[in-house]
């Protein structure tokens, strides 16, 4: 993490207030720094114009600047008001988007129109995702994600070595003779003919606002193109305890995001794709999650970091949940 170092973040407050005295808002009162994790820091920043707030991303998210970037060219999806972006340095600069997460307050109601508004806009964006060329979106499409899971698979020792989490010959063997499974299912799911859209990477309540007229979605930084189910049924488990407690939650909630693909399959195709992707979750989040630990393995200076440095804990953690849902593959 570049804020790891004493004065770590004193380059990325100085371009904040240089910015903001740019645009003509005055800092008033005392600059606080409201969240501190491996995923990004953020600073409040009262000012004469409301509250902004300062987004720092470690190596790992900086693509989450040119993402936003993209999706704002897009106009497709409500995103928190930027006032600037360093999408080199990583640097966020937003208003205060004002509402609550739809964490704080969880009613089917609110799921339910929060999964619509995003099949809306994951139906628009298939008419807008450029599959010769994703960038900054991460390529997980079917065909991709189904071909790397053996290079994932033959790369776990690697990728947890020296890790508690490491996988005994026995499940590296029954591993390898689950792929034919997994890549069947890839296989029928892609045959649905559904188009590749926008996939969140991290679609759950706390990256949900909710105002008065509109959904605000946030932190895109690991989004990608993908099948569109994909973002759904992982919410949906995420999200199960509420469904659980409506009659008839999960199927209401699924039929309401269905809804909005009934123009490109007939019914019964879609409840069967929807079926797949939760099924082929697990598969989607074992190749995301290892570009995760590889990306950090890649940027750790001279080999594993000591167990004080944060960025161990930050391996630890990811390889935590790897070979968590890895295993869900067995």
């Amino acid at each position: 993490m570049p804020w790891a170092a004493a004065g770590g973040y004193d380059e990325a407050l100085t371009w904040m207030y240089r910015t903001l005295e740019e645009q003509g808002i005055q800092p008033r009162g005392t600059t606080a720094q409201v969240k501190n994790a491996y995923v990004s820091s953020v600073f409040r920043c009262p000012t004469s114009h409301g509250d902004v707030y300062l987004k720092v991303l470690p190596p790992l998210f900086i693509r989450e600047g040119e993402i936003v970037v993209k999706l704002a060219e897009w106009g497709i999806a409500e995103l928190p008001e930027r006032l600037a972006t360093d999408t080199c340095r990583g640097y966020l600069l937003m208003r205060d988007m004002g509402g609550f997460d739809l964490s704080e307050f969880l009613s089917l109601d609110l799921l339910t129109a929060a999964v619509q508004r995003f099949a809306e806009f994951q139906v628009s964006s298939s008419n807008l995702v450029d599959v010769e060329n994703p960038w900054p979106f991460y390529d997980m499409r079917i065909p991709v994600m189904s071909e790397g899971i053996e290079h994932v698979v033959d790369g776990i020792p690697d990728l947890l070595a020296d890790s508690s989490y490491r996988f005994r010959d026995d499940e590296l063997r029954r591993l390898r003779e689950r792929l034919p499974y997994w890549k069947a299912l890839s296989g029928e799911l892609q045959d649905l003919g559904l188009p590749d859209a926008l996939d969140h990477g991290d679609l759950r309540p706390g990256n949900i606002r909710v105002l008065e007229d509109r959904l605000i979605f946030y932190d895109w930084a690991w989004s990608a193109i993908t099948h569109p189910f994909l973002s759904v049924v992982g919410f949906m488990h995420i999200v199960r305890s509420c469904l659980e407690d409506a009659a008839g939650g999960r199927e209401k909630l699924r039929d309401a995001y269905l809804e909005a693909w009934t123009s490109f399959s007939p019914t019964r195709n879609l409840l069967r794709a929807f079926e797949l992707a939760d099924q082929l979750k697990a598969l989607y989040g074992t190749v995301l999650d290892a570009e995760w630990v590889r990306a950090i393995l890649g940027g750790l200076p001279d080999g594993t970091p000591k167990e004080t440095h944060p960025d161990s804990w930050t391996l630890r953690r990811r390889q935590y949940y790897f070979a968590k849902m890895a295993r869900r593959l067995l």
